[in-house]
């Protein structure tokens, strides 16, 4: 049976400053690894039959304002190319990639008078965008066609410095699909008020959810739950 691990990029697999790489000419200048994400990477690699996506929203793609004009969707898939050669490069497996350039009313809402939003991005449940599920059901589906077969999945991890994440984590299993959630807390984390909501949710069924101190830790979670 597969174990599947999905990760949030920005703010968990790669330093988040508000950066929206991508939309800078210089944008390969700043993508840092934060701590003890190759370490962790590697270590979920050696779980046998263990796939590991990263999973990520790209709403800077939405925004039409003339500073985002270079950050297109397929500058987009470039940055997520690169982020996953760097990652190889260090010996750190990524078996596949799901991104989402669409944005929904709400973050329209969110932007007003701060930004625009392109209206062609505007999709209001869209599959792919988190926290709704389809990411992680395309990642599946990737894996069958590699493996040839159905493989059962016995369990998908999510990864994440958001409570959507977490969100994410419990769409897919009222999917019927085995789901669990680990938070590592950024500094978005908190500004968001997103720690108190995981910690009521550890406090209600601490096999199921997990906050860690940084990804090598939520690695070895993981590592253990197996």
């Amino acid at each position: 049976m597969a174990i599947i691990i999905c990760s949030d990029r920005d703010g968990t697999i790669t330093k988040d400053e508000n950066y929206y790489l991508g939309k800078q000419e210089h944008w390969k200048t700043l993508v840092q690894f934060l701590d003890g994400v190759v370490e962790g990477i590697i270590a979920l690699n050696r779980i046998p039959r263990s796939y590991f996506y990263i999973t990520s929203n790209q709403a800077g793609v939405a925004l039409a304002d003339p500073e985002f004009e270079q950050l297109t969707e397929e500058r987009m898939h470039e940055v997520m190319q690169y982020v996953v050669a760097q990652l190889s490069n260090q010996n750190a497996r990524i078996d596949g990639y799901f991104t989402c350039p669409y944005v929904d009313s709400a973050y329209v809402a969110k932007k007003k008078g701060k930004a625009t939003v392109h209206p062609h991005y505007v999709k209001d449940g869209y599959p792919f965008l988190k926290p709704n599920p389809g990411m992680v059901e395309a990642a599946i589906v990737e894996l069958h066609k590699k493996a040839g077969m159905d493989e059962p999945v016995e369990c998908v991890y999510v990864i994440g410095d958001r409570y959507s994440d977490m969100e994410l984590a419990m769409n897919v299993g009222n999917k019927g699909i085995p789901s669990k959630g680990i938070l590592v807390p950024e500094h978005k984390t908190n500004e968001l008020g997103d720690e108190e909501k995981v910690r009521a949710l550890v406090a209600q069924d601490i096999s199921r959810w997990h906050i860690a101190k940084n990804f090598r830790d939520a690695a070895h979670w993981i590592e253990r739950d197996v």
